[in-house]
């Protein structure tokens, strides 16, 4: 979940939640905090578009009845 007043991301946020906040509101550099507000890690925007690439590809391939594994 994004927290709107400070533009950052809950530690509790997926990865992939994470990279689609990002894509879709443009971040550059998304910064994921604790409850305590204290900062766990950046997301780059090359971060994002790895975990988007890597979720696509993991998709394609169960689409094609392939996993990891077998690659």
């Amino acid at each position: 979940m994004l927290d709107e007043q400070a533009e950052s991301l809950l530690a509790e946020t997926s990865l992939e939640e994470s990279a689609d906040i990002q894509e879709k509101f443009k971040y550059v550099l998304l910064p994921s905090i604790d409850a305590k507000g204290m900062l766990i890690w950046r997301m780059t925007i090359k971060d994002g578009f790895q975990i988007m690439r890597e979720s696509h590809e993991a998709e394609n391939m169960a689409r094609a009845g392939l996993s990891e594994s077998a690659d």
